[in-house]
């Protein structure tokens, strides 16, 4: 069973598209409603969803926004667009944020019931590989979301070959003394420019077992590799190919224009590798190139790129990421530091994303240090982010990117360490600080509700106490009866 979320702040439209969906017989175990984007953002955060449903005018946080911040939270997140405007611009950058339909209202019941359900088939989970490959190469089940069906032109995405040449390119480009030549040639071999200036190296170690034959063994590796480019399809300019038998390697440019651009230093560490105490200020070398945003893009990208293989062709895989750096001079180093990353699963082999940049390196890499130096830098970690939390949960709008920002790691990273350190997620620690601070108020203070919900970063007193309700089991008017 699927799990919905429509968002709207017309409660009468987002009633009625609910009681729709709970009774039109397509395999929905819950319809979640939220009247704005901050509520739905915490539903994204705090419960399971497979699709969201939205409008694209909403007052303070647009739909569009909406997506965006959803996507970062849960890449693989499906999503429908509402809007009372046929307008061109908000088509557009629906599909560049990965929408799969765009609906105008007044909505035909019909229309959205198709829409639905051909969403949910997209993103349905196949089971076990029961041939070649399950769906992503055979069609017989569930396909990668975005990939062209039966009868479609496949003009959207562009189906990749594991070709030895893009490979071998990637491979020169791992040497420090790489010819400049080679740049050229990668540049002829894959169509297009690399100019950068900034860029990133992804690579992804694909487990693809001894059960399978050797011809389903290679369907596979081809239908992976059509999955890294599905993941980054329409948005970065990148090149991916196979450098080793088990290995995709993806690099990656941001093309950003010359005005946006600050003036920034070179990298003055281009090794990237950070000090082994976490910093008390973002003296970050890569300054420039590795701005916030990139760092969350490539974070969204690793995550959508092994929740997709793990789902769809059920391989059990690895994702490493390079830092951003500018010029190609570091195309090595980018390769390296995305390697290196991927050499952490042994310490972390109950995590599968891994980004170069969090690691005290220092102490990975010293043979003579101990199991307790680890966890004791894990600890700060989560301390330091457990202080950042206590200090800003007031704050509306707060992100788990941005308190990943403020303590120099990835959001991957610290939801991770996170949870697996104080076995809560760290919004249900921002929920759980809100909520005994209203608690508080309720008890000692009087002020009224909506004053309540802004002191604790709720933009409406409905969202607060929806949230204080599912929180205590009583709304805040009926805590504030029982309080002595």
């Amino acid at each position: 069973m699927y799990h919905v979320l429509v968002v709207d702040d017309e409660p009468l439209i987002g009633q009625g598209v609910s009681r729709l969906l709970a009774a039109s017989g397509l395999p929905i175990g819950r319809v979640h409603l939220a009247f704005d984007a901050y509520e739905a953002l915490d539903c994204i955060r705090l419960e399971e969803i497979d699709l969201c449903i939205t409008d694209i005018q909403m007052g303070e946080v647009s739909g569009l926004d909406l997506i965006r911040q959803a996507r970062l939270i849960k890449p693989w997140l499906q999503t429908i667009v509402i809007s009372a405007h046929e307008m061109f611009q908000y088509a557009q950058t629906a599909v560049r944020l990965g929408v799969k339909d765009y609906l105008v209202k007044p909505l035909n019941e019909e229309q959205l019931l198709v829409s639905v359900r051909n969403t949910l088939l997209r993103s349905s989970q196949p089971g076990p590989l029961s041939g070649p490959v399950a769906g992503a190469v055979s069609g017989d089940a569930a396909e990668p979301p975005g990939a062209p069906g039966p009868g479609s032109s496949g003009s959207s995405f562009r189906m990749a070959e594991p070709t030895s040449e893009l490979g071998e390119l990637l491979r020169a480009l791992m040497e420090p003394d790489a010819p400049p030549a080679t740049w050229a040639r990668l540049e002829q071999a894959s169509g297009m420019r690399l100019d950068g200036p900034d860029y990133a190296v992804i690579c992804a170690e694909l487990d693809f077992g001894e059960t399978h034959a050797a011809h389903d063994a290679e369907l596979l590796r081809y239908a992976a590799l059509n999955i890294a480019e599905e993941v980054l399809h329409g948005e970065l300019s990148h090149v991916a190919a196979y450098t080793a038998q088990d290995e995709i390697a993806i690099l990656l440019q941001w093309s950003d224009p010359p005005s946006a651009q600050p003036a920034d230093p070179p990298p003055a560490d281009p090794s990237g590798k950070p000090s082994a105490q976490p910093s008390a200020a973002p003296a970050d070398p890569l300054a420039g190139a590795a701005r916030p945003g990139k760092l969350d893009e490539l974070d969204m990208y690793g995550r959508s790129l092994q929740h997709n293989l793990h789902t769809y062709l059920k391989l059990e895989c690895w994702i490493g990421i390079s830092q951003v750096m500018r010029e190609r001079s570091h195309a090595a180093k980018l390769f390296e530091q995305a390697r290196l990353a991927l050499t952490c699963r042994r310490d972390y082999p109950d995590h599968a994303v891994f980004y170069f940049g969090d690691f005290a390196w220092s102490l990975l890499q010293d043979e003579a240090a101990s199991e307790e130096g680890r966890r004791e830098w894990n600890n700060r970690i989560v301390e330091q982010a457990k202080a950042s939390i206590e200090a800003d949960y007031r704050q509306k709008g707060l992100t788990l990117n941005e308190v990943a920002r403020r303590n120099h790691v990835s959001p991957n990273y610290l939801s991770y360490l996170f949870k697996k350190h104080t076995g809560l997620n760290l919004w249900e620690y921002v929920v759980r600080l809100r909520m005994e601070e209203s608690k508080r108020l309720l008890e000692q203070t009087d002020l009224r509700r909506y004053e309540i919900a802004e002191r604790i970063g709720y933009e409406s007193p409905e969202h607060f106490s929806k949230v204080f309700k599912k929180h205590f089991g009583f709304s805040p008017s009926e805590w504030k009866r029982k309080a002595p």
